[in-house]
């Protein structure tokens, strides 16, 4: 059975953890959740409200975050920035065909992580409209610049992807796959190469306890069972947001100009 690794890219807020419940609810797929964001948060030594001195493994609510943790917590921690992506390409469990990666663009720090690791992937790019993004963004981490919104490094990943193979990566837009998750979720396994399934069309809960810094990002995610259907809220940018707004959307025409419709 051919394995197929599949890495959606994004910026935080943009509906990733929902896809991933929906890749999560195939049988033959084994998902990875940001496990990016460790040696990220391992080098830079804080994360969007998170550091590093205080990560407890023990709070963690899934068993690959607590072994990465670990692993780079044991001695000589710089040498297994590594085993990290290692976990990324390792053979799959028996049964498993499909490995399914959540990552958030500005996590891989070329210079210290590599890059060329990703290319037998079948790199996808999720975008979702700025004025939403950053208006959830800034419910969870009030005070940001663009620099800080990963959308710099989401553009500079695609063209990367796009340079290196010859061949424009797959775009999915949040809005798009909220309004048609069925027809979407099919153009994307299709571009992939793999059969689309109606399982990644619900899902369970999830059955994790989160503690008080996991909250804010996965509490909404965590009791869902479906898409729900999009709902413009008519919400007012703050006028500090104004200005990084239009540069954020900027990146976002580029890259929704390509997006599967």
């Amino acid at each position: 059975m051919q394995e197929k690794r599949i890495a959606m890219w994004s910026v935080p807020r943009s509906l990733g953890t929902v896809l991933l419940q929906a890749w999560s609810s195939r049988p033959d797929t084994v998902v990875f959740d940001e496990l990016l964001s460790f040696p990220y948060l391992f080098i830079k030594g804080k994360d969007m409200g998170f550091t590093w001195t205080d990560l407890d493994s023990s709070q963690m609510p899934h068993a690959d975050w607590r072994s990465v943790i670990d692993l780079l917590k044991a001695p000589l921690p710089e040498g297994n920035l590594r085993s990290v992506i290692d976990l990324l390409k390792a053979p799959l469990p028996e049964g498993k065909s499909i490995c399914y990666q959540k990552h958030q663009a500005y996590h891989l720090i070329e210079e210290t992580m590599g890059i060329e690791w990703i290319l037998p992937f079948s790199n996808c790019f999720l975008i979702r409209q700025p004025k939403e993004m950053l208006l959830s963004f800034r419910k969870i981490v009030p005070h940001f610049t663009f620099e800080e919104t990963g959308w710099i490094e989401l553009k500079r990943l695609f063209d990367y992807v796009h340079q290196t193979s010859g061949v424009i990566p797959p775009v999915i837009d949040a809005h798009d796959l909220l309004n048609d998750p069925q027809r979407m979720l099919s153009k994307l396994c299709q571009v992939v190469g793999v059969e689309f399934t109606e399982t990644m069309l619900s899902w369970p809960p999830m059955e994790v306890e989160l503690n008080e810094k996991l909250a804010p990002w996965y509490s909404t995610v965590a009791s869902s069972t479906h898409f729900r259907s999009y709902q413009n809220k008519n919400e007012s940018l703050p006028l500090y947001l104004v200005d990084i707004c239009k540069r954020c959307d900027e990146i976002y025409q580029e890259l929704y100009q390509f997006r599967l419709c």
